[in-house]
């Protein structure tokens, strides 16, 4: 939670606003409802930089519509 608040570049809208432990309980919610329907849902190690993230992120999404990745 600490360090997606760390990436953001602008003023702090009204869910931003918000304190750190209700930022802190949705994470885990989110995380147990993915854990819950894997099958749905792809968790992503956004702590790494941009780029990875976005390159696992549409990695994910290619698996999940049965196209190749990156070639493969």
């Amino acid at each position: 939670v600490r360090q997606g608040f760390s990436r953001i570049h602008r003023s702090h809208d009204r869910m931003e606003s918000k304190a750190l432990v209700f930022h802190e309980r949705v994470r885990r919610g989110y995380r147990r409802w993915a854990k819950r329907n894997s099958r749905r849902m792809v968790m992503v190690d956004a702590s790494q930089p941009p780029e990875r993230v976005w390159n696992d992120v549409a990695a994910a999404v290619h698996r999940r519509l049965g196209l190749k990745v990156n070639g493969a």
